[in-house]
């Protein structure tokens, strides 16, 4: 099987660099006080539902990426849209170096995501699996994984990108996850589940050695 290799740190933040969202958030913040204004009663239980949304929404992760796919050496669905064996299956591991959620911290935590598209990911009926490492003990990092990597809280990551194009979800599994960030020795694996092991694209026209 082919793989992309690709390993980075990545950082996303669902506040920086989306100026239209801030104000947006902005306009509706003000469009609540004028509304509060002139309410004479409001539900307070609603009230502070919608002030945990809100900061349930505020995170940010910054990790260790590893993808493998199933397309060929350079990935033809990230630059024409078409995967090059008619279908998508991918397997992404992330070592979460610093994260949160809120208030709730996520440092130190790993993850796989496993997807599949029947065609090409834009046009959807895609399958999504999340693994997170049961070293994650707490319910609220949990949740705020789920959340996170289905792309419920948005933001600008890839996550809420894909998650239109999810009609399968599966459950979340709470596993023994093992991760080694090596460069592009990197692998990961899931005990039963899933060995995955990247490696340097072999050309045939290469005459140099030490590839």
């Amino acid at each position: 099987m082919c793989v992309l290799d690709i390993e980075c740190l990545m950082e996303i933040n669902p506040l920086k660099g989306v100026t239209l969202l801030l104000n947006y958030v902005s306009l509706q913040s003000n469009t609540q006080e004028v509304l509060h204004q002139l309410k004479t009663s409001i539900d307070s239980s609603s009230i502070q539902e919608k002030e945990e949304e809100k900061a349930f929404s505020q995170w940010t992760i910054k990790a260790d990426y590893i993808e493998t796919c199933n397309c060929d050496y350079g990935c033809s669905c990230n630059f024409t849209g078409f995967p090059s064996n008619g279908f998508c299956s991918a397997l992404v591991g992330y070592h979460i170096r610093q994260g949160n959620c809120g208030k709730v911290t996520l440092d130190n935590l790993e993850v796989v995501d496993a997807y599949s598209w029947p065609k090409a990911i834009h046009e959807g009926d895609g399958t999504h699996q999340i693994f997170i490492t049961n070293r994650a003990s707490e319910q609220e990092q949990k949740d705020a994984i789920i959340n996170i990597f289905s792309g419920e809280v948005k933001g600008n990551g890839h996550f809420a990108l894909f998650a239109p194009t999810i009609k399968y979800h599966l459950d979340p599994q709470f596993v023994d996850i093992h991760m080694n960030i090596d460069g592009k020795r990197s692998s990961f694996y899931i005990p039963g589940i899933v060995d995955v092991q990247l490696e340097n694209f072999k050309s045939s026209n290469r005459t140099r050695t030490g590839y």
